[in-house]
């Protein structure tokens, strides 16, 4: 049995397999075991308000603010959560600034007149402005370092 795709281009991370026979492993089921379900997100867009950081009741410092991306001719709107010091580094961007981030998913609920309501974000432990990027040590790195 053949595996069919929407009427788009394919991403790289998606896989177009077949079904297999008793014992053998599908394409997207070897895919799966080597990513590791890892639970992994980057976005590279533009920031669609002011960010604005708020404190919790403990002092740490927590900002939720929305990156808007472009595929084609439709523009999604991403909402973002940054905690602490990925909250204060928000200081320095502000409207319409490039933003590059990562982080995870994370779904959760919370309850308005009465409804329970549902939520699906981004919550970001990476943020970049496009042009400084920290390396797996820590250190930053910008384009200008990159001696070729």
């Amino acid at each position: 049995m053949e595996v069919k795709r929407a009427n788009r281009p394919l991403a790289r991370a998606e896989w177009v397999g077949t079904k297999t026979g008793q014992g053998e492993v599908s394409n997207s089921q070897s895919q799966s075991q080597r990513l590791g379900h890892r639970n992994e997100v980057h976005i590279a867009g533009v920031l669609a308000q002011e960010p604005e950081i708020r404190y919790t009741t403990t002092g740490k410092s927590v900002c939720n603010f929305t990156v808007a991306t472009t595929y084609e001719k439709r523009t999604e709107y991403h909402r973002i959560v940054a905690w602490e010091n990925q909250a204060e580094m928000l200081k320095r961007f502000h409207k319409d600034s490039f933003i590059k981030l990562a982080g995870r998913l994370q779904t959760r609920s919370y309850e308005k007149d009465g409804k329970k309501n549902w939520i699906t974000e981004v919550v970001a432990w990476n943020l970049s402005d496009g042009t400084t990027e920290r390396n797996a040590h820590g250190t930053e790195v910008s384009d200008a370092d990159i001696p070729f």
